[in-house]
């Protein structure tokens, strides 16, 4: 059993008639059972499907942290359990954690190249807490 915990609706991308693409994929092809929780970017409800997540006893857990996420102590049981934790999106700045990510340093070149490109001149870019190793990058 997988579980993903996801702080924004957007991830849950939907693909024919509905069905969620991830779900798809790991139920059809891989018959994997899933369990999905939502934050809406709020720790408290983070650490609550966390809990339940582990209670479940799920052999994975694929998370994209919630933007008040500053204290890793709710993933901890996992780690003594041996569960494996994939983060993306939102990738902590602690070690030995399995992340998804990418290249933001390039990504960033690229995507002011492509404004210059097409004559904007005045760009702006906001960037998150220092606690995600997104917001460290600099550029």
């Amino acid at each position: 059993m997988v579980a993903l915990i996801l702080w924004n609706a957007w991830y849950l991308i939907t693909w024919n008639g509905g069905k969620l693409l991830v779900e798809y994929l790991a139920t059809t092809l891989h018959h994997y059972t899933m369990l999905f929780g939502q934050s809406y970017d709020d720790l408290e409800i983070e650490k609550r499907v966390v809990g339940v997540m582990r209670k479940q006893r799920v052999d994975g857990l694929i998370i994209s942290l919630s933007k008040e996420t500053n204290s890793y102590n709710h993933l901890e049981a996992f780690e003594k359990y041996g569960i494996p934790i994939v983060c993306f999106d939102r990738v902590p700045t602690i070690k030995n954690i399995n992340k998804v990510y990418c290249n933001l340093f390039d990504g960033t070149i690229e995507m002011v190249a492509w404004f210059f490109n097409k004559g904007y001149t005045r760009i702006a870019l906001i960037n998150g807490p220092k606690t995600l190793a997104a917001s460290v990058v600099i550029i």
